[in-house]
């Protein structure tokens, strides 16, 4: 289980450190905690984007430009009393000179919950998809993955296209998988999660590199993919397998689909990504259901919006994600610093 981000920040240096060595003592090596006495310095930390557990902030230093981050619990520190019984939409209001039992017991409600509920969840299957080409599924991908592993979850990335080339971003993998890794996934060797132990390369999240041959060759289709991702997760090896997919709509990718926690289906604002986004619904039962997020990619402002914030009046897109521009592919640590893909991660965390 990946560590519960704690961030405490009030001019009260006392106050802070009381508070600090209360949280460790309760909750030992399951919190990382981060405390700031300096306004300028608590401002600093946030002109990145975060993800956050908890922030316990003094109501002073309070924003609203905190809302763009991805904070699971939000606790503001009242210097008078009775605001805590004022309604608020955001975050908790405690009253600092309560005592530190009162603010503490309200802490440990709080923590315990999230943290009990960390400790039995199982690992999550996000699928990321697009039903037109060049859409940059692979992008999305990996900034998803990237995002994931900066807020501290374990993460492995899948590819699985046919024929099989690293991302660039990940073009320096040392080696390549060969008959041996594609016989284990065809017979579903016992001993998988082992040979990806040994197989894994990192960048801040693992990968596996990519076959020798195209996985045809070796008789592997998506369903084998499939069902490495399950023993994985099912083996609680990560915390996210995020699997990278292609164009083609088949029922081994709606099977796929229909057994991930997730689904990232990616489009573009043209007409054609549109219209190509618009079939696939008829094909996938999105009504009703928290697993689909859909995200517009390559966002130009200038340019005529066919998706119009929604599909055509079928399903919101929640995520415009801006057009990279550069010449070279975005680097891992571009794609984890992007606002877009920090609340992505929020989403399914």
């Amino acid at each position: 289980m990946s560590e519960y981000t704690i961030v405490l920040a009030d001019k009260d240096d006392e106050f802070l450190a009381t508070l600090e060595l209360r949280l460790q003592e309760r909750f030992g090596d399951k919190v990382h905690i981060q405390t700031y006495s300096d306004p300028e310095h608590f401002h600093l930390f946030f002109l990145q984007p975060r993800i956050v557990d908890m922030l316990i902030v003094s109501d002073e230093w309070y924003s609203a430009d905190l809302e763009r981050h991805t904070i699971h619990t939000l606790i503001r520190l009242a210097e008078t009393q009775g605001m805590e019984d004022e309604p608020t939409d955001v975050g908790l209001v405690l009253y600092k000179y309560a005592g530190m039992k009162e603010i503490f017991h309200e802490l440990s409600i709080c923590m315990s919950t999230r943290l009990d509920g960390n400790a039995e969840q199982a690992g999550k299957m996000v699928c990321v998809y697009s039903a037109c080409g060049g859409a940059g599924t692979t992008t999305v991908a990996l900034g998803l993955a990237s995002a994931l592993a900066r807020a501290q979850k374990t993460v492995l990335y899948l590819g699985t296209e046919s024929l099989q080339s690293a991302p660039l971003p990940l073009s320096e993998q040392k080696a390549l998988l060969d008959s041996r890794f594609a016989n284990a996934m065809l017979s579903q060797d016992e001993a998988l999660p082992e040979l990806v132990a040994e197989a894994r390369e990192h960048c801040g999240f693992d990968f596996l590199p990519s076959f020798d041959h195209s996985i045809a060759t070796y008789g592997l289709t998506l369903k084998h993919f499939e069902l490495l991702a399950e023993r994985l997760r099912d083996s609680n090896s990560y915390q996210y397998i995020i699997i990278d997919c292609s164009s083609e709509f088949t029922a081994e990718k709606s099977m796929l689909i229909s057994k991930c926690d997730h689904t990232l289906v990616v489009t573009e604002q043209s007409l054609a990504a549109c219209q190509k986004t618009k079939a696939l619904l008829r094909d996938i039962n999105v009504h009703a259901s928290e697993r689909f997020f859909f995200v517009c990619n390559k966002f130009r402002p200038g340019r005529k919006n066919f998706l119009k914030d929604t599909l055509l009046g079928k399903v919101s897109i929640q995520e415009y994600i801006p057009l990279y521009q550069s010449d070279n592919w975005p680097s891992l640590e571009d794609l984890a610093s992007c606002d877009s893909f920090s609340k992505m991660a929020g989403w399914i965390m």
